[in-house]
């Protein structure tokens, strides 16, 4: 059992990037996954909440363990705006973008000239603005989902409606310019911005977050498996600006070694970095 205070700890839920996996360190440690199994045996949920989206990360689920299960199958993706059962492949998708306003998006990324890309609304393909932008995303992602990628073309651009945008700079002014642009083409109140990087962002519908996207994720599991779970019950692990709305709502928000000022600020507790098995270790600490 995880104990923290007088309250039980049922759901253990974790962002991916920077929380579980670097760059450098693309997959779990084998103490990661070794304790992670001991958590689940044991009862505990197990549940990725990251910006990233169902079909590339049902591969980084099963490397915890292979066989999903009750305790494994569920996913909060698109930074809380999609919830996934990977055993029955359905999702919940909560907010998309027309084509008016995609297409609106695209003319100020284009305009000014920086990458961008967006998500169809079945949540399977990836468009890229030009050949150079999926290159680039391609080569920092598992071969296996390049076919999944493409280029948005004409028509594309004529029927696409999508739950998330994207968009980055390696020009913090230009960043800043863009958001700017954003602003004077779209009413604020039609989207909002959630930075992954401090020049890098998600543009979805706002209102939606990765702490949305929890409390859903725990209406779901409850309505399914007739548990009665509430918040005391997680814990939450994270690293970055897109986690800032869980730690700013969530008692038990855990701030990684490696996470921004502002998560470490308001966090529970601070643990190891990432490449230390931040995660366990932590949860070990209040195992009972």
């Amino acid at each position: 059992m995880i104990k923290i205070n007088n309250d039980e700890i049922k759901l253990i839920v974790c962002d991916v990037d920077g929380t579980l996996r670097t760059t450098r360190k693309p997959y779990l440690s084998e103490k990661t996954i070794k304790e992670l199994n001991k958590f689940i045996d044991d009862g505990c949920y197990f549940v990725l909440n990251t910006g990233n989206m169902p079909n590339h990360m049902e591969e980084f689920v099963k490397s915890v363990n292979p066989k999903l299960n009750d305790k494994t199958k569920w996913f909060i993706g698109n930074s809380g705006s999609v919830i996934h059962d990977f055993e029955t492949k359905k999702s919940i998708t909560t907010g998309v973008f027309d084509n008016k306003m995609v297409n609106t998006m695209v003319n100020v990324f284009k305009r000014n000239n920086v990458f961008w890309s967006f998500l169809d609304s079945d949540l399977s393909k990836i468009y890229f603005g030009s050949q150079e932008n999926l290159d680039e995303f391609a080569n920092l992602s598992n071969s296996k989902f390049k076919k999944n990628f493409a280029v948005a073309n004409a028509e594309v651009l004529d029927n696409i409606t999508s739950p998330k945008v994207i968009f980055k700079t390696n020009d913090d002014d230009k960043f800043d310019k863009v958001i700017s642009e954003l602003k004077e083409v779209i009413d604020e109140d039609l989207f909002q911005v959630m930075c992954w990087t401090k020049n890098s962002a998600d543009i979805v519908i706002p209102h939606l977050n990765k702490f949305t996207g929890l409390l859903k994720m725990i209406e779901e599991i409850n309505k399914v498996d007739g548990t009665n779970l509430t918040l005391d019950n997680v814990i939450f692990f994270g690293d970055s600006w897109n986690d800032i709305d869980v730690f700013e709502n969530h008692k038990y928000s855990i701030a990684m070694g490696n996470a921004i000022d502002e998560l470490k600020e308001i966090a529970f507790a601070i643990t190891d970095d990432v490449e230390d098995d931040g995660v366990v270790n932590f949860l070990n600490k209040y195992w009972k």
